[in-house]
């Protein structure tokens, strides 16, 4: 039963109860009065006692806080399931992020609330690190890749890394959890003469300019195919692009990168100098039986260059092969540093480090990336014909 009592020191009254572990605790009422005192202190053992009792989960216990707040007229407290939070959180990044990106986060979000069964619709402060740890060991054991699985872990840290901002939480349960060490690397560079063993084997001009476009440029698959003449700056030979794979904002950050004599050259002697580079490539998807990685392993298979392939482990595991057209990008770094081409200047160029472009970029610094892009020799092969 509660009580209350006058500290001798103080002009409130301290309230005396049993709290949900059956402890004796002392709390000061903050009131003068001794019939306010004694009405919180009949509320707080109440609350303890069907706490207790009926071994509620924190969820409860805030219901029956808010209870309270709306009779006396006060601020409730914010409600958030474990699911409702990561929905909320996974919906604003869906707004802000690359389509790509914002996709990624709810499938990951998603799996985990399946993961989490019933428990999603607990408090958001029952979340254990525990829970976290299985659902991403489970992920690893289904054939997840290490990389895959540690960006789980990194949406999930975010997640309630902004809970903690907001005060839903007291802590980030999943920053008591570590990444996954990387495994070797599996993507690997090519060598100049496997591009140009690439170059010499293909028959298909498009194909041919896309592979100098991915030596030359050092963008990502999808990012080549899609070029468009109307990106190219003819008069100054350099090209102008929006990356794909960036936040999602209302100004996107460019990349404005020298273009190379040879892949020049090329686009030059290109019958349109409107719309697409690549008509009927731009209008591949990258993934798919059909689509450009696969096409693009044909032809490495056709040039005779060997890989190394991981085969996928468990069912959400993916066939992992040491080249693919990714590794021309890396190429074209690693040929860059090779020609002693400062790594600002190579991420830069590379789109790594991306910035705003407009029509004050200086010449200096064109001079300066394209002394950069002209350390690379050319390849001694031409363009198939019709």
């Amino acid at each position: 039963m509660a009580s209350v009592h006058q500290h001798p020191r103080t002009k409130y009254w301290v309230i005396c109860f049993r709290n949900a572990n059956g402890k004796r605790v002392y709390v000061s009422s903050g009131e003068e009065d001794k019939n306010a005192a004694k009405l919180i202190a009949i509320c707080l053992q109440d609350v303890a006692d069907k706490y207790r009792r009926k071994k509620r989960k924190k969820a409860y216990l805030r219901q029956l806080l808010n209870n309270i707040a709306a009779v006396v007229g006060c601020e409730t407290i914010e409600e958030y399931t474990i699911r409702r939070w990561f929905k909320f959180w996974t919906s604003d990044k869906e707004d802000s992020q690359s389509d790509g990106t914002g996709k990624r986060y709810t499938a990951l979000i998603r799996d985990f609330l399946a993961f989490l069964g019933s428990k999603a619709e607990d408090d958001l402060s029952e979340l254990s690190s525990e829970d976290i740890k299985l659902f991403r060991d489970k992920q690893v054991a289904a054939g997840l890749s290490v990389a895959s699985a540690n960006l789980l872990l990194k949406t999930i840290r975010g997640c309630l890394n902004a809970a903690v901002a907001q005060d839903l939480i007291r802590c980030n349960r999943a920053d008591a959890i570590t990444l996954i060490p990387k495994e070797d690397g599996t993507k690997k560079a090519f060598n100049r003469e496997q591009v140009q063993l690439l170059l010499e084997t293909t028959d298909d001009e498009e194909w041919f300019g896309l592979i100098l476009v991915g030596y030359f440029i050092g963008s990502r698959l999808g990012d080549c195919a899609g070029f468009t003449h109307e990106e190219v700056d003819y008069p100054r030979k350099a090209l102008r692009y929006k990356p794909t794979k960036q936040k999602r904002s209302a100004i996107k950050n460019e990349v404005y990168i020298p273009i190379h004599p040879q892949l020049m050259a090329y686009l030059e002697s290109r019958p349109n100098k409107s719309g697409p580079i690549f008509p009927r490539l731009s209008q591949m998807r990258v993934e798919g039986e059909s689509g450009l990685s696969l096409t693009f392993r044909a032809l490495l298979d056709k040039a005779g260059i060997s890989y190394t392939s991981k085969a996928p482990r468990g069912e959400k595991g993916r066939t992992v092969h040491s080249l693919g057209f990714h590794s021309l990008r890396k190429a074209f770094n690693t040929d860059l540093a090779n020609s002693s081409v400062s790594q600002e200047i190579r991420q830069r160029l590379i789109g790594h480090l991306s910035r705003e472009v407009n029509d004050a970029y200086t010449e200096v610094e064109l001079k300066t990336f394209r002394a950069a892009i002209d350390t690379l020799p050319p390849f001694s092969v031409k363009p198939p014909t019709k």
